[in-house]
């Protein structure tokens, strides 16, 4: 692939002992005592995968409550997915999922059957999508007259 610059992911699998969702960015300790921390900035994606036997569910926005148990995954800009198994930590993953989506209201958030997260130019689609977001956020719109 001359000439091509190749995107490089990231598979990370955190069994978190500490959660901190602070101003910026969620902070995850994990096990053995190593910090990892995603600014809120560089998330573009967040869900829930949820086990029953041998089955794995990804909730849609909608259907994910606090009290929802699972595995939580966030992707970043750079197409790294950090897999977040709860362990030691007393939040469900349902309830850090809610915190976050009122910190990060321009990810894609809940399950996205659409997107292969593995396709380049899918991820490419969703950081358009975000980037989106994120102006008609930052935007000041005028006040409704009433």
């Amino acid at each position: 692939m001359k000439g091509k610059k190749r995107m490089k992911y990231v598979n990370i699998l955190l069994c978190v002992e500490g959660l901190v969702l602070d101003g910026e960015s969620i902070r995850l300790i994990d096990a053995r005592l190593d910090e990892y921390v995603i600014p809120y900035e560089e998330i573009v994606l967040a869900y829930i995968t949820s086990r029953e036997g041998e089955s794995v569910s990804i909730p849609e926005f909608g259907d994910i409550t606090e009290d929802m148990e699972g595995t939580l995954v966030i992707y970043n800009r750079h197409q790294n997915c950090y897999t977040i198994e709860m362990g030691a930590v007393k939040d469900t993953a349902g309830r850090v999922f809610c915190r976050l989506a009122e910190m990060v209201p321009h990810a894609l958030l809940g399950s996205q059957p659409w997107l292969n997260v593995y396709d380049r130019k899918q991820f490419g689609e969703v950081l358009e999508m975000v980037d989106i977001m994120k102006k008609c956020i930052d935007h000041p719109w005028p006040k409704r007259r009433t």
